[in-house]
């Protein structure tokens, strides 16, 4: 019967031996291949008091910064488990072992060696074995296309290392992704050679937007990039456009869309009678262009003086409500050949001494004047309807006028449903 915790007699005699050895530091480490974890190894006959004791054999391992990393960008290889000065060999400084640069004793990246363009040899490890070092990451097609790459470090003894470098995808943003004519965009892109003065010095980055350059800018030492451009004055409204931010010198590009949107139309009130006088405003047409014309169903209504477009494509009018049936009917705006419609929907007017009852209940000498249908036109609630000085009959949303308030005091009533402050004396309001 086995007792719990029991040693075997077999095990606990190599225990015992394998304890014994390490208290004697007869137990070594030395260096192994890349990823082979630790393993045993003997002395070679001869070559130890204890010749045939096992020895363990730690696999040298590398890390590379920053990664991921992007061409031309200056990466730093560290790693413990290469070969130390207490094996014979080494060619450097006190018997250190070195990456010489020389047959296989290389660093390569995606299988391909580096040259002393990108590292400088030979690479001295320290005494332990330990490795510090830079390089430059090349630029080439395979380099420029690829998601990640092998980095393998090779000392003089044969004793190697690998680790993944990843590459950072090329990408190119607008802010904003969708604007006017004329209007100012940042373009950020990040991915691209890195501007390195160890490598191969500055990377321009031209913008083109449709193929027409536009503004050329600089890399930083992470292969990211900002810059301002003007959109074209000549694209297209509305229009979906390609901006596309390509390396000088290199076969390093990419794309992405922006968005001219199209013309558009806001009428207030969008509701009215025929008569009154709505307010009409207009966005993302040609820039610095005279309305040409402004139609309402089959009415022309083109105010006296149609004004300009600014820089964004925008303006904003006063246009008179034509004389059509009740209900609705289509808007349209033309601006340097570009169309802009909406809706407008003629409603029944309303009669002044509704539109007013609040306020009139308030104050029975309530006085309104306005000029309406091209002319100055009067209501007093003192007056008879039927008064001929009462030509002033109907008002509707978006009317400008006067309201005389003949109390001491302020009242606020409701017209047209809006809540209006009318101090004592005149007061101009917006219906």
């Amino acid at each position: 019967m086995k007792l719990p915790g029991h040693i075997r007699p077999a095990r606990s005699g190599l225990l015992l031996a394998v304890m014994a050895i390490i208290s004697l530091g007869l137990l070594a480490l030395t260096t192994a291949e890349p990823r082979s974890g630790l393993k045993i190894e003997r002395f070679p006959a001869g070559g130890f008091p204890f010749a045939g004791l096992p020895t363990l054999v730690l696999a040298p391992t590398i890390t590379v910064s920053p990664n991921p990393a992007v061409p031309n960008q200056t990466v730093t290889i560290t790693g413990p488990g290469f070969t130390n000065a207490s094996v014979s060999g080494g060619t450097g400084p006190n018997g250190v072992h070195q990456i010489t640069g020389i047959g296989n004793s290389l660093i390569t990246v995606g299988g391909f060696p580096l040259s002393v363009l990108n590292v400088t040899y030979p690479i001295d490890l320290d005494s332990g074995g330990n490795l510090v070092a830079t390089m430059v990451l090349p630029v080439n097609s395979t380099i420029l296309e690829a998601t990640a790459l092998d980095v393998k470090v090779t000392d003089q003894q044969g004793v190697s290392a690998s680790v993944s470098l990843g590459l950072v995808k090329r990408e190119l943003s607008l802010e904003p992704a969708a604007s006017v004519r004329n209007s100012i965009v940042k373009a950020s892109g990040k991915g691209f050679p890195a501007s390195n003065p160890r490598g191969s010095g500055n990377t321009l980055i031209n913008i083109d937007y449709l193929g027409e350059p536009l503004v050329i800018a600089t890399s930083s030492a992470d292969g990211a990039f900002e810059a301002t451009f003007t959109v074209p004055g000549n694209v297209g409204i509305p229009s979906t456009n390609r901006v596309t931010a390509t390396a000088t010198g290199f076969n390093a590009s990419v794309f992405t869309n922006h968005e001219v949107p199209g013309a558009t139309l806001t009428l207030t009130p969008a509701e009215a009678p025929a008569g009154s006088t709505i307010q009409i405003a207009g966005a993302n047409f040609p820039g610095f262009r005279p309305i040409t014309t402004l139609t309402i169903g089959p009415v022309p209504s083109l105010p006296k003086f149609p004004p300009n477009t600014g820089r964004g494509g925008d303006f904003s009018a006063s246009i008179l409500v034509p004389n059509l049936d009740l209900g609705t009917w289509s808007l349209v705006v033309s601006i340097g050949g570009v169309l802009g419609s909406t809706s407008l929907t003629i409603t029944e007017p309303v009669a002044v001494s509704e539109a007013f009852a609040e306020a009139i209940a308030s104050d029975s000498g309530l006085q309104v004047w306005g000029f309406l249908q091209e002319r100055w036109q009067f209501f007093d609630a003192a007056l008879p309807p039927s008064h001929p000085a009462n030509e002033l009959l109907t008002v509707a949303p978006g009317d400008d006028v006067w309201i005389f308030n003949s109390t001491a005091g302020t009242i606020t009533p409701t017209v047209l449903g809006r809540t209006q402050s009318l101090l004592p004396g005149w007061n101009r309001k917006g219906l």
